[in-house]
């Protein structure tokens, strides 16, 4: 999206007198920093000390003459202007914040007028305990720990089906979680438990919350194939996690829904379904009760996610996140993750070689700052009133930081840490290169047009620009890939008898592929190579042996063997995801071979040799 700069003014030969408004002077005085101009044009402008110097003689004649420039009398008939002008600004400030709370009202009654719809529509799944609704797992899928059997009772109409937790973590496998629009589901647990509801049925189908879930503590509801929100659904918990994709016992018993230490292993993953959250559905966490401890979560992970409806967490936080592995870590303040800058949870999502998942759309309660910005500077342009003015260049103020921060948020996730520092010198210098130009070009069209047709022109402008650039978005969740370093064995360099900053080093990695994954071979070597060029390889190929059938070799050149220990080094979570997606494919017993082989340059005398070790070190 261009960068746009408040226009600055320069000095013009031209020996007329621009024609000012009060409020185009305000904003002339807070948005345009060091603008010159000639003495004698100062001596026209508001607010320049010929201006008020001007000012200043005539309130000295009207006191000594008691009368205005136009020769009625001083203070008769000013009250009531004044108080008219007062009457008409409140106006215009009621007028606004009726606009904005009917925007927020409308968005609240589509909300409403979609619960309805729903409502009208069939029930969809049944209601209460029984097969098709909510039905616990049977035969070699049956586990049921951590809580009391389910039990059944009505109330109000409803279908209330309630459970005990014994244990702070109870799991549940499920053959069929679809809830009712005439249930109720409550889980009765302390804030510090969690219950996973973990669908292991048969059916290829994704869960229905179509009714109510009510829990004191942290709902997970797994279910590979998806997760449906519908608009009659209504979600009270203190945290709620919904997965399309896979958790194991082990991870759940021993961290929750956490990585581990060296962040590693993904918490959820192989995720397959979409998690849906349609128009009138609500989800709504407890609040922050106290100033150092936050509110509830709500985390909605699978290969893509859709978020129409209402998601309330006060003081907590919402993610959306799309891919094939989850990896979850706590956030700052918290003893598991001293580094992070990320209040409540850091989602991570990684994609597989050649996968399609990875789209996250949230067409909920979500204003575009840009489109704010624009109105601001063609409403700046336009008015003629401080009290228009100044509301408006605090919002489009706000806007702006917003734009800017969320371009730094963006640019400081989408980039591994071993080259941040120089994409953020990059980024910043790319950022003020376009506020210069912006100011020099709106500069010259504010000499040309005047202050107000320049602000005017750059809200048009930036009007347009969202309306093309609406469909393009940031990528999120950094397009679904982790860039959180990935640990990797280095070799032993200790008796190693050459020059490790000179010399290249060649590196071969052969694979054995079965002819009915050649194809998924060629759609993994784009990504592969990117990755090897990326951490630093200067040269990449990918070889098929002629004379050996199924026999392909991975060729990549790096520049010395300090800079492929670097390479290692850089290794992300995204990368290994990549390595290990081409491994997969390899057909032999054991891993592939692996060679490292430095030039010559890099040697101490003349003894020449081929450097090997363990290929699970690559």
């Amino acid at each position: 999206m261009p960068m746009f700069q408040a226009p600055s003014v320069r000095p013009s030969s031209s020996p007329r007198a621009w024609r000012r408004t009060p409020v185009s002077q305000a904003v002339a005085a807070l948005l345009i920093a060091g603008g010159a101009a000639g003495a004698a044009q100062a001596q026209s402008r508001a607010f320049s000390p010929g201006w008020f110097a001007d000012k200043g003689a005539a309130q000295s004649a009207v006191q000594r003459s008691g009368r205005l420039p136009d020769g009625s009398l001083a203070g008769v008939g000013n009250a009531s202007q004044q108080q008219a002008q007062s009457r008409q600004q409140l106006q215009r400030s009621l007028d606004n914040l009726n606009r904005t709370a009917a925007a927020v009202a409308a968005q609240q009654a589509a909300q409403a007028a979609a619960r309805a719809a729903a409502a009208a529509n069939g029930a969809g799944v049944p209601d209460g305990l029984t097969p098709g609704g909510l039905w616990a797992a049977e035969g070699a899928q049956a586990k049921w720990e951590g809580a009391k059997a389910p039990q059944k009772s009505a109330a109000d109409g409803r279908q209330v089906v309630t459970i005990e937790q014994t244990q702070s973590r109870a799991i549940l496998n499920w053959d069929t979680f679809n809830v009712g629009r005439n249930t109720t589901l409550q889980f009765k647990q302390n804030a510090s438990d969690a219950a996973l509801n973990r669908v292991v049925g048969a059916s290829a189908k994704p869960s229905e919350i179509h009714g109510a879930i009510k829990a004191d503590g942290t709902v997970l509801v797994v279910n590979q194939n998806g997760v449906i929100f519908t608009g009659t659904s209504q979600v009270n918990a203190r945290n709620l996690v919904a997965a399309a994709a896979t958790i194991t016992d082990e991870q759940f018993r021993d961290k929750g829904i956490y990585t581990d230490a060296n962040g590693t292993l993904p918490t959820f993953k192989d995720a397959l379904g979409q998690i849906q959250v349609q128009a009138g559905a609500r989800i709504d966490t407890a609040a922050s009760t106290t100033a150092t401890k936050g509110g509830g979560y709500v985390l909605l992970l699978g290969r893509e996610v859709h978020n129409a409806g209402a998601i309330a967490t006060p003081g907590g936080q919402t993610a959306l996140a799309a891919g094939d592995d989850f990896y979850i870590r706590k956030g700052y303040g918290t003893d598991g993750n001293l580094k992070s800058t990320t209040a409540g949870n850091e989602v991570s999502a990684t994609l597989k070689p050649a996968s399609t998942a990875g789209l996250v759309r949230n067409s909920g309660l979500i204003s575009a700052a840009a489109g704010l910005l624009a109105a601001c500077l063609l409403a700046l342009g336009l008015t003629g009133t401080l009290w228009v003015a100044f509301p408006a260049l605090l919002l489009s103020g706000g806007c702006w930081i917003g734009v800017l921060a969320t371009y730094n948020t963006t640019v400081q996730m989408l980039v591994p840490d071993w080259v941040k520092a120089r994409s953020l010198a990059l980024y910043q210098t790319a950022i003020f290169g376009g506020l210069a130009a912006g100011s020099f070009m709106w500069g010259h069209f504010a000499g040309t047009l005047g202050v107000s047709g320049a602000l005017a022109g750059a809200g048009v402008m930036l009007g347009l620009t969202v309306l093309l650039l609406y469909r393009s978005r940031l990528p999120e969740q950094v397009d679904a890939q982790s860039l959180t370093r990935a640990d990797s064995a280095e070799p032993a360099l200790q008796a190693a008898g050459f020059d490790t900053e000179h010399g290249a080093v060649l590196v071969a990695v052969q694979y054995q592929i079965p002819n009915d994954k050649l194809r998924a071979l060629i759609a993994a070597a784009h990504p592969l190579r990117l990755m090897r060029l990326r951490n630093g390889a200067q040269q990449w190929q990918l070889f098929r042996d002629l004379e050996r059938e199924g026999v392909w070799r991975e060729v990549f050149l790096v520049e010395s063997w300090m800079q492929y220990l670097r390479m290692l080094d850089r290794m992300t979570l995204a990368d290994k995801m990549v390595l290990d997606g081409v491994r997969a494919l390899h057909a032999g017993d054991a891993a592939p071979e692996v060679s490292r082989n430095v030039s010559y340059l890099a040697m101490n005398g003349s003894q020449g040799f081929s450097l090997r070790r363990d290929p699970e070190s690559l």
